[in-house]
Order: structure tokens, then C-alpha cells, then sequence
């Protein structure tokens, strides 16, 4: 009876010296370690831990060994690709493999302590581009009186108005946000006396919208130059097409359509002295 309890007492102590460890234990061990895979560190996660589990496990006094099989998956957003709405796509990845995780302890029946986790072999690696659109695209809405205080409010770029004027060919740089900048000859406009929007039309790629608009307006010469024989007010008439592109709105979330560029290149514009 004695060497009965004596063997019990021996077989538990054996049990208590062993690490005791389950899939819920081995996961909030596993977050916030990384693993080397070919070179590059990848965090366990919450979120890219798919699928663990428990192989083997083998202690030896105060060192314990534990293979899984452990699956992470993870999504890099806009790290692929452009698309036809010339968004980046998101990139899937998966990583598979078997890692060896060693735990120590300092002493008998003390805490056990997970140390950096191994892969047993290479990792097989999977990737795949995920589409990355803006589905459905708004409407551009936008009345006259909308796309000229766009002009005045978010455009921030200079306007190339090239035309006929009183002195011969002209080609000046004006703004509408009414920002002036002597280093290149950027003249705010001053007033706007007429402007029209037509219809707008598909740009180069879905999200880009060209509204052509018809104004006419005037900016101040303050200094004469070739170009100006005389100071005073000059009034510009004229077409040019306003670039709209559908953006994603981070302050606000959405998206928003944003005029990103100005074009005049084939514009004529007539500019005459007031």
C-alpha cells in the first residue's frame, strides 16, 4: 500500500514538472512573438493567427519543445497592383508551416516562459492580389456655382491661361484661390465676372471626370513687363476643362469627388485691358 502511494505521489509529481499546455494558452503565448520567414519578421496576431495546433510536446527537466502547425494570414492593403481605377489592390497573404516553440523555466515547478519561435522548415507562402474598387462610382454632381468655389477652395495649383491680348500672344499664370507668387509670375484672379459648366465626361480611367467650363474673369498688373505695356486690370475670357478624380475622403470617410488638375492646353483664351 505504502509503495502505492509513494508511486502516485511520483507520478504526479512527474505530471506537475511537465508543461501542461493547451491550444487557448499556446495562442496568447504565440501574439506579439514574431517569426522569421525567409528573411522577413512577421508578427502573430489576433487578427493573422488562422489556425494553430498542437503537434508534440516534450519536456526535459526545465526545458520544454512544442511542434505546431500554425497558419497566418494577413491583407496589405494597397501594396499590389494598379487597377483599372488605378487604385493599388490589397495583397492576401498566407504563411503555413510547423514551428518549433521552446519554453525554459529557471527552476523546478516555476512559471514556464515561451523563448523565440522557430520554424521547423521553410514556411510555404501564398499570395493574391484582392480587388480594390470604389463600387458604385457616384455621380459627379455638381452645380455652376459648385465648381467654381471647388476651383476657389480646393485647388490649390496654378492655371496656364495662354491667348491673344492687346500687346500680342500672352501666357500667364493666375490662381483661384487668390494666392499670388512673385518667383513665377502667379497672379491671384480678382474677380470672376461670368462662368458655365457643361456636361462632364470619363476621363482616362473610371474615376476621372472632365467638366469643361466657359468664364470669363479679370487679375491685376502691377508691375508692366514684356508682356504688359501697361499696370491695371486685365479680364480673361475663355474655355478650359476642370479635372475631377474620386477620392477617399480620410477626415470625413467616403469619398468625394476633388478637382486634381486644371487643363488648358488646347484652350485660347482672349485677354484684353479694362
Amino acid at each position: 500500500m505504502l509503495l502505492l502511494v509513494i508511486l502516485s505521489l511520483c507520478v504526479l509529481g512527474e505530471q506537475r514538472n511537465k508543461l501542461s499546455l493547451t491550444i487557448d494558452q499556446l495562442k496568447k503565448d504565440l501574439i506579439g512573438e514574431s517569426i522569421n520567414i525567409d528573411g522577413d519578421f512577421v508578427e502573430i496576431t489576433k487578427d493573422n493567427l488562422a489556425y494553430l495546433s498542437i503537434k508534440e510536446v516534450k519536456t526535459k527537466k526545465n526545458s520544454s519543445r512544442v511542434l505546431a502547425d500554425i497558419q497566418l494570414e494577413e491583407i496589405k492593403e494597397e501594396a499590389g497592383e494598379r487597377n483599372k481605377q488605378k487604385r493599388k489592390n490589397h495583397i492576401h497573404r498566407v504563411y503555413k508551416g510547423e514551428l518549433w516553440i521552446d519554453y525554459e523555466r529557471f527552476e523546478k515547478y516555476a512559471p514556464w516562459m515561451i523563448m523565440q519561435p522557430v520554424p521547423k522548415s521553410s514556411f510555404s507562402y501564398e499570395e493574391t492580389e484582392v480587388p480594390n474598387f470604389i463600387d458604385p462610382v457616384p455621380a459627379l454632381e455638381k452645380s455652376e456655382e459648385g465648381v467654381l468655389h471647388d476651383l476657389q477652395t480646393q485647388y490649390t495649383g496654378s492655371v496656364m491661361v495662354k491667348g491673344s491680348g492687346p500687346f500680342g500672344h500672352l501666357a500667364q499664370y493666375i490662381s483661384f484661390d487668390r494666392t499670388s507668387s512673385e518667383g513665377i509670375s502667379i497672379v491671384p484672379v480678382k474677380k470672376v465676372h461670368s462662368f458655365s459648366s457643361g456636361i462632364a465626361a470619363e476621363g482616362s480611367f473610371s474615376l476621372e471626370r472632365i467638366m469643361p467650363v466657359e468664364l470669363s474673369f479679370s487679375f491685376d498688373v502691377e508691375k508692366v513687363s514684356d508682356m504688359y505695356e501697361q499696370n491695371g486690370s486685365y479680364r480673361v475670357s475663355g474655355s478650359m476643362n476642370v479635372i475631377y478624380t474620386l477620392l477617399e475622403d480620410d477626415e470625413m470617410g467616403g469619398t468625394s469627388w476633388t478637382i486634381t488638375d486644371v487643363d488648358t492646353e488646347n484652350a485660347n483664351f482672349t485677354i484684353e485691358k479694362l
